[in-house]
């Protein structure tokens, strides 16, 4: 499976995230939100993935005002700081 993994500056949380999910076998990509990260998410990431996930709510939110996610599985997790549980946190949502 293709994941997207999203945070604001698209360099912590969903770096780590998405190395998570690819020694579990996804494919993953990741990037960030923020108008200032420099690895933005882009409408061609959102359609190369099966799966999207955001790591907070307001991440999920932001992405479904700037970007068409109809039809996405999109998962919102609640991982705040860069240091947070982002695997166990996922550990609900396995197998995506």
């Amino acid at each position: 499976m293709r994941v997207l993994c999203v945070c604001v500056e698209g360099k912590n949380r969903s770096r780590r995230l998405a190395q998570f999910l690819h020694a579990r076998g996804h494919e993953t990509d990741f990037a960030g939100v923020g108008a200032l990260s420099l690895n933005r998410v882009t409408q061609q990431r959102v359609e190369w993935a099966d799966a999207v996930v955001a790591l907070t709510p307001g991440i999920r939110d932001a992405l479904a005002s700037s970007l068409d996610i109809s039809g996405k599985r999109v998962i919102a997790l609640d991982v705040r700081s860069p240091d947070g549980d982002v695997g166990g946190q996922m550990e609900a949502h396995l197998p995506l």
